[in-house]
């Protein structure tokens, strides 16, 4: 090999050489520990240091190819500037389960800037993992549970509404039992409190004599209503049963009851006398006897009707009846 040859081997080894420390000066590898303990976790750094600002691709620490090894978090990227040095740290953070020694091997760094790539190679580390050291002098502590946290309401509050929801559930069922068992309705009736017997009898007076039935052809129901009206209200003013009975049998128990209106008893027979012939003997009563009939009905009701004072009594003796 001639001398010419030889230099110019060299000269190119001196300007490549020149590009890459332009370029890249260094990289340097740092290790928390050489020895740590079985779950601890180590942390290593790459650092680059550059003249520019070029591109770079940080190490690729697969711990997969690393047998034993777990990569938990990185690279985490530090950027310092120092004495118009621009350098990149790299950080990962790993750990291990397995005792023994480990070791990870050199890994490739590329550097870009512009259309130039370089390649530098970060050192290989080495390090170990121990067990922990179990004192046999001492007893084996039994292993503790989980620390129980406090419930919250939030939590507690679910189990608390179905906890008051099937007690209200066997408040109902029992409720029900019991109203089977006394034979009541299950669904307990909303009765309206009832009105006077004499304003309730005036005021179905009063619809009859609006719907006009004393005609001919409807005479009959016009006087079954009509003394169906005074039926009722004489079993409910004179306390009397009166719908299954006879005019002549109810006569007889409001005489017992020691009823001393005599105009109200004329106006009672000649009503229920002219109603029992036009529904059981077909007779057809003049027209004037329609008005006539409905008349001593409204009459017949004012004069049996309770008086103010009694009225007043009645009220009062219920209402010492409710409060004993």
């Amino acid at each position: 090999m001639n001398l010419k040859y030889i230099l110019f081997l060299s000269s190119l080894a001196f300007m490549l050489t020149t590009s890459l420390s332009s370029k890249a000066q260094s990289i340097s590898t740092e290790v928390e520990s050489d020895t740590i303990v079985i779950g601890d976790h180590q942390q290593i750094v790459y650092e680059v240091r550059n003249k520019d600002r070029g591109t770079l691709q940080p190490p690729d620490l697969n711990a997969d190819d690393i047998k034993g090894i777990e990569l938990l978090a990185g690279p985490f990227v530090d950027t310092v500037i120092s004495g118009g040095h621009f350098s990149l740290r790299y950080q990962y953070k790993i750990t291990s389960f397995d005792s023994g020694d480990y070791k990870i091997p050199a890994l490739p760094l590329l550097y870009y800037n512009n259309e130039e790539v370089d390649t530098l190679m970060t050192e290989s580390i080495t390090f170990r993992v121990n067990t922990v050291e179990v004192d046999t002098a001492k007893a084996i502590m039994p292993i503790k549970g989980p620390i129980e946290a406090p419930i919250t309401f939030a939590e507690a509050l679910p189990f608390i509404l179905i906890g008051l929801a099937i007690i209200l559930l066997f408040i109902i069922l029992y409720i029900l039992i019991k109203r089977i068992q006394r034979k009541q309705p299950v669904i307990p009736r909303i009765e309206r409190p009832l009105e006077a017997p004499h304003i309730e009898a005036k005021k179905a007076l009063d619809k009859l004599k609006d719907r006009e039935l004393a005609t001919r052809e409807q005479m009959k129901d016009y006087y079954t209503e009509l003394s169906e009206i005074t039926r009722y209200y004489i079993w409910r003013q004179l306390q009397i049963k009166t719908l299954e009975k006879t005019s002549e049998e109810i006569y007889n128990d409001i005489a017992r009851k020691g009823s001393q209106n005599k105009e109200a008893m004329k106006k009672l027979r000649d009503l229920f006398t002219t109603a029992d012939y036009v529904k059981f003997a077909k007779y057809v009563p003049a027209v004037h006897e329609h008005e006539r009939c409905l008349q001593e009905a409204y009459a017949f009701v004012e004069l049996t009707k309770p008086t103010e004072e009694k009225r007043i009594s009645e009220g009062t003796k219920k209402q010492n009846e409710i409060e004993k």
